[in-house]
């Protein structure tokens, strides 16, 4: 599945759950088909089934056929359960559920405060810059796309989960942060690189702190 925009989750029901996913005491009962539509709306009309596993427009339909038989859903719990289960049948590591809340977390950590997006990388623990807001303070002090994020401020992120080592970004607005990466080419060209040697360059990247920490 390779979307047109690259989120690696999402959520739905984020206005029937309320803020932060917690019904208020005047809004209406917990809609868990309207929910389970969304969801199943979203696939419908976003999934693209690039490695041609299984996805048909026929085959979706019956997914949301089958799980709208236990309908009416009127709590969260099963209504969750039923679209990561519905979600499941599409065998894809990038298509998953959450909820409102941790949807909240994710928007707030995804993109750091610094202003650059992280992921899992191919070799195991390592992290990657997936992608940096233009004018924002990583980019500014010189972290690109493809650079491999070693530490922060001292600290190792082998490891760790991208929600993690971006919790480690925020902190209070205007406090100093030093970003090391390993970048995966000689910065600028430089001639009389030995070759190879790109790949394990070792840059560090001082900035500062754009966002709040939790």
């Amino acid at each position: 599945r390779r979307p047109a925009l690259p989120p690696v989750a999402f959520s739905v029901g984020d206005l029937l759950a309320g803020p932060g996913g917690a019904a208020e005491a005047d809004a209406p009962p917990f809609d868990g088909d309207a929910v389970i539509e969304e969801a199943w709306s979203v696939v419908d009309e976003h999934f693209l089934d690039a490695r041609g596993q299984r996805y048909t427009p026929e085959f979706w339909a019956g997914v949301k056929e089958r799980t709208m038989r236990g309908a009416p859903y009127t709590s969260r719990r099963e209504t969750y359960a039923a679209v990561r289960a519905m979600l499941a049948q599409l065998d894809d590591q990038f298509t998953r559920f959450v909820t409102p809340a941790q949807f909240t977390a994710l928007t707030k950590y995804d993109i750091t405060g610094v202003g650059l997006n992280i992921g899992e990388g191919d070799a195991p623990g390592e992290l990657v810059v997936l992608g940096l807001i233009l004018e924002g303070e990583a980019a500014r002090a010189g972290v690109e796309q493809g650079d491999v994020l070693l530490e922060v401020d001292g600290q190792s992120v082998r490891g760790m989960s991208p929600f993690d080592a971006s919790t480690l970004m925020v902190g209070n607005v205007g406090a100093p942060l030093v970003l090391k990466v390993r970048k995966a080419a000689a910065e600028g060209g430089e001639e009389g690189a030995p070759q190879g040697a790109g790949a394990a360059r070792e840059r560090e990247y001082a900035m500062t702190r754009t966002a709040e920490g939790p």
